[in-house]
């Protein structure tokens, strides 16, 4: 995969992520993983927050990146809060993986969803100020990503 197609990518990534276009999300996410990536890097879901992670770091100059941070009544995997309240949408990235096809990924994702409201991810961000708030289950399996968001 080439420098110049990597960060093709990423900026579809990161502008699907702040528009909140699913299908132009999916639809990179799962060109990224077919070119780029090895099966034997899908071993967990750390792997893919790593990779969500690295393409978020892309927003640093708007956004304040956090990571595994406590909020509600959990911690969430991603969080972009707008450097600049009023403006910009607050971000909340849940991820799931599956080892294997028991369960499919779209309700995977669903459930990733499910779990940002009901542990009140938004809670700091809400308490900052921010009023809109993108949230998003993200599921992978292997070189496969469903997504659902709110």
């Amino acid at each position: 995969l080439s420098d110049n197609m990597s960060m093709n990518i990423a900026y579809t990534v990161s502008k699907a992520l702040m528009e909140k276009d699913i299908y132009l999300l999916k639809k990179s996410l799962n060109t990224f993983l077919l070119e780029a990536i090895s099966f034997h890097d899908t071993v967990n879901e750390n792997y893919y927050h790593g990779l969500l992670l690295g393409i978020s770091l892309l927003f640093h100059e708007k956004y304040f990146v956090r990571s595994n941070r406590e909020s509600g009544n959990g911690r969430y995997d991603i969080a972009l809060e707008p450097k600049n309240i009023g403006r910009l949408p607050g971000i909340i990235i849940e991820v799931k993986s599956k080892n294997d096809n028991a369960e499919s990924l779209a309700a995977l994702a669903k459930k990733a969803l499910e779990q940002i409201d009901a542990k009140q991810y938004d809670t700091d961000m809400k308490n900052r100020g921010v009023q809109t708030v993108y949230k998003y289950g993200i599921a992978f399996y292997k070189k496969t990503v469903e997504i659902a968001t709110n």
